[in-house]
C-alpha cells in the first residue's frame, strides 16, 4: 500500500489497498501543458449524472445492456451504494460509522482485514474525521453470467467537513474505485477492492481513458484532466505506455512449450528491483497454471481506463484491461488490473501490479 497521504481514502480504503493515477508526460514539461478547463463542483445539483455501461458476458459473447435490460441492476447498485455510505462516509463520534462497511465484505476480506481496525478507529477519532457520503455514479459495469460475479467501476462523491489529509475543507471530493463482486452465502458482498482519491469534485471529461495529472505535493491536491490531442508534448506517455504493452505480450503470449526459463527473465526485465521478489513468486505460480492446464495464449491488446501521473513522486498510476486469447479453449479473455510505475535507470518500470477481478470470458467460440 501507498502510504503518501492522497492515497489514504478512507475507513476499509486504508486495507483495500488504493493508490493514486493521474495524467502523463516529461516532468519538466509540465509547466507548459495545456489542460482541459474543468469546472469545481460547489453543490449536490452540479454532480454529474450517471450513465452506466453494462457489458454482460453470456452465451460465448460479449452484449452491450443499458440498466433498464439488466434484470440485476437495482440490486448491484444498492449493494454500490450502500458499501460505498458505509466505506466512505464517516463520523468521528459515531463509532458504528466507521465500521459500516464490513458487513458488504466477504468473509475471507474481513478475516484478513480484522487486525487494521483498531488502527482504522484511531486514526478517524484522532484526526476527527467527518466525511459526509454525497452518491456513487457507476461509470461502467462487467456481469459474467458464467461465474456471476461483476466488476464495478465507479465515481464516489464525498462532501468533506474535517479531514486532516486534505488541505481543503468544506469542499466536494470524487474518488475512483474498482470493486470486484461476488455472491456469498446468498448475497453480494466485496472480494476485493481498489482505487484513487480523493481529488476535489469536478465535471469530468467523457473521454476514455481519461487523463489527469498532479502538479501538487504530497499533501495538496492540484488535479487537473488533460486534453487529448496535447498528449504528443508528453513524450514519456509513449515509453509508459510501449513498456506496458511489450510487458503484456510477453506475459500472454506463451505457450506450455514455451522456455519458461527465458520467459521470467524477460518479464524481470519490466520491473522495479523493489518488487522483483514479490512479483517472480506470482510469476512461477503462473508456468505453473500454463504447464497443468496445457495452456496457449496471445496477446491481443491494452485497453485504458485511466492514465494519472503524479509529479510530486514522478510516478504513474493506471486503470487498464488485458485482452488476450487462450488458443486451445478458443476463448478471449478480459483481464482489469491496476498498475504503479517509477522510473529506474531512465527506464519506466512496474512498481505494482493488481489484479481487480477475474479472468472474464468476453468470447467464447466452442
Amino acid at each position: 500500500m501507498i502510504r503518501s497521504k492522497k492515497v489514504i481514502v478512507t475507513i476499509l480504503s486504508l486495507i483495500l489497498s488504493t493508490s493514486i493515477f493521474i495524467g502523463c508526460g516529461k516532468k519538466e514539461n509540465i509547466e507548459n501543458s495545456n489542460k482541459i478547463e474543468t469546472k469545481e463542483i460547489t453543490s449536490i445539483e452540479e454532480l454529474p449524472k450517471e450513465n452506466t455501461k453494462i457489458e454482460f458476458l453470456a452465451y460465448g459473447t460479449s452484449i452491450e445492456k443499458r440498466p433498464e435490460e439488466f434484470s440485476k441492476y437495482k440490486e448491484l447498485h444498492d449493494f454500490v451504494d450502500n458499501f460505498s455510505k458505509g466505506n466512505f462516509g464517516v463520523d468521528y463520534t459515531n463509532e458504528e460509522s466507521i465500521f459500516a462497511s464490513k458487513k458488504y465484505l466477504s468473509n475471507e476480506l474481513q478475516e484478513r482485514n480484522e487486525k487494521n481496525y483498531e488502527n482504522i478507529k484511531s486514526d478517524i477519532v484522532d484526526k476527527k474525521k467527518q466525511i459526509d457520503y454525497v452518491k456513487t455514479n457507476i461509470d461502467s459495469i462487467i456481469f459474467s453470467n458464467y461465474s456471476g460475479n461483476y466488476f464495478v467501476d465507479c465515481t464516489i462523491y464525498t462532501f468533506v467537513r474535517n479531514d486532516p489529509s486534505v488541505k481543503e475543507q468544506n469542499k466536494y471530493y470524487q474518488t475512483k474505485y474498482y470493486m470486484f463482486i461476488t455472491e456469498e452465502n446468498n448475497k453480494l458482498v466485496l472480494s476485493n477492492g481498489n482505487g484513487y482519491g480523493k481529488f476535489r469534485a469536478e465535471e469530468i471529461p467523457s473521454t476514455s481513458p481519461a487523463y489527469m495529472i498532479d502538479e501538487g505535493t504530497d499533501d495538496d491536491f492540484k488535479t487537473t484532466y488533460v486534453a487529448e490531442k496535447e498528449l504528443s508534448k508528453f513524450e514519456e506517455l509513449d515509453s509508459v505506455k510501449n513498456n506496458i504493452t511489450q510487458y503484456y505480450t510477453d506475459y500472454y503470449s506463451i505457450n506450455y512449450t514455451s522456455d519458461m526459463n527465458k520467459f521470467k527473465s524477460e518479464l524481470l526485465k519490466f520491473i522495479s528491483d523493489n518488487y522483483k521478489s514479490d512479483i517472480g513468486t506470482l510469476i512461477d505460480n503462473r508456468i505453473k497454471d500454463i504447464n497443468e492446464n496445457k495452456f496457449e495464449l496471445e496477446f491481443k491488446s491494452v485497453n485504458y481506463r485511466v492514465i494519472n501521473y503524479t509529479a510530486y513522486d514522478n510516478k504513474y498510476y493506471i486503470a487498464l484491461d488485458v485482452i488476450y486469447n487462450i488458443k486451445n479453449t478458443d476463448e478471449t479473455i478480459k483481464t482489469p488490473f491496476l498498475l504503479d510505475l517509477t522510473k529506474e535507470n531512465d527506464e519506466w518500470k512496474i512498481l505494482k501490479q493488481r489484479y481487480l477481478g477475474e479472468n472474464f470470458i468476453i468470447k467464447q467460440n466452442k
